[in-house]
């Protein structure tokens, strides 16, 4: 199976598990979770054809997922995507580009460079200022953390609002790595 075939493959198993999501129910049943043990598998010498791990992936794992985008799902705050996040992250992993400067991928670096205008504007925040995209909130609040941590002591940094019809901003005290970061709501001294 080349390349073309396999992506044909593997977007006729993603439409039809995003068809059925509205039916699947929310945590999937003994017979699917049972299912899950084609994976306990020694490790291999050589792999599946690619064919035959997308088939795999699909027949044992699918049927195992919690429908956390489906229309029942009262649970954790996952993040659905958008269908056209979707269909554009399809597309981009297509594209495989290395975003990391304009050398790499003109494209990426344009698109990024205006997203991070956006986010300066919405949140109202100077031109200047830097913005990073990370690719996992797990990452990006340790980043955030082992930034605020090498801060100077007892800094006061004010958080910008997300909207204009958001609260006013909280003050946020971020101390050095033996005490615990803070959030008051005034800049008074505990």
């Amino acid at each position: 199976m080349d390349e073309i075939e396999l992506l044909a493959d593997a977007d006729v198993r993603a439409r039809d598990y995003v068809a059925g999501a509205r039916d699947r129910r929310v945590f999937p049943g003994q017979k699917a979770l049972s299912g899950l043990a084609r994976f306990d598998e020694a490790l291999p010498a050589s792999g599946l054809p690619a064919g035959q791990t997308l088939a795999l992936l699909d027949e044992a794992g699918s049927p195992a997922t919690v429908a956390s985008n489906g229309p029942r799902y009262f649970g954790f705050v996952i993040g659905a995507s958008q269908p056209v996040a979707a269909a554009a992250e399809r597309l981009a992993i297509a594209w495989d580009q290395c975003a990391s400067s304009f050398d790499n991928s003109p494209a990426a670096a344009t698109i990024e460079k205006t997203a991070a205008r956006w986010v300066l504007e919405a949140l109202d925040l100077p031109a200047g200022s830097a913005v990073g995209f990370g690719t996992s909130a797990s990452a990006c609040g340790l980043a955030c953390l082992s930034a605020a941590r090498r801060a100077p002591d007892r800094q006061q940094v004010q958080c910008a609002p997300a909207a204009a019809s958001a609260p006013a901003p909280p003050w946020v005290r971020l101390a050095n790595h033996t005490r615990p970061i803070s959030a008051t709501n005034s800049t008074a001294e505990p």
